[in-house]
């Protein structure tokens, strides 16, 4: 009898539980753009408890991003814009959870978006045309109940590089 009791043992451990994935922002790294001009919608993920997805920053280099105790300084240089500033200056205390409010910075313009109540998330970007063969980037620092930083990277005009 103790024999089939053992038998029935297995030394094997039981297996870890799969974890779920944190849930923070689910958003691309990267979104790519032709050079010619546009607009685009991208939804994503955002704790259904957040009330407002905020753009807490646009840079034009990624390490800016965490330097914010330098932000103001390269803002006067002309390297980010901080969002607090704008609507700050449109007679906010907050950002507005409104896709129509958005900031524009270099060559693109930005907006976010949080439908009450839901997990549903909305990032807008209008950029215009890149007139030189040159690529170029931008940073955008979404910061609320998480964090993400996506690039911007923008095709150059494949008419320009044959000139």
């Amino acid at each position: 009898m103790m024999m089939l009791v053992l038998a029935g043992c297995s030394n094997e451990p039981e297996p870890e539980p799969i974890p779920w994935p944190d849930p923070s922002y689910i958003l691309p790294r990267t979104i790519n753009m032709p050079a010619e001009a546009g607009t685009e919608d991208i939804f994503f993920y955002s704790p259904e408890d957040e009330t407002t997805v905020q753009i807490a920053l646009v840079a034009t280099k990624y390490w800016q991003v965490e330097r914010a105790d330098q932000w103001e300084y390269y803002e006067t240089l002309g390297e980010v814009l901080q969002t607090e500033t704008v609507y700050r200056s449109a007679g906010y205390d907050s950002c507005p959870n409104d896709i129509d409010f958005s900031y524009t910075f270099e060559w693109a313009t930005v907006s976010a978006y949080k439908e009450p109540g839901t997990t549903d998330g909305t990032l807008r970007i209008s950029w215009e045309e890149n007139q030189t063969s040159q690529y170029r980037n931008l940073y955008v620092y979404i910061k609320g109940s998480h964090e993400k930083v996506v690039m911007l990277t923008q095709d150059g005009s494949p008419e320009k590089a044959d000139s």
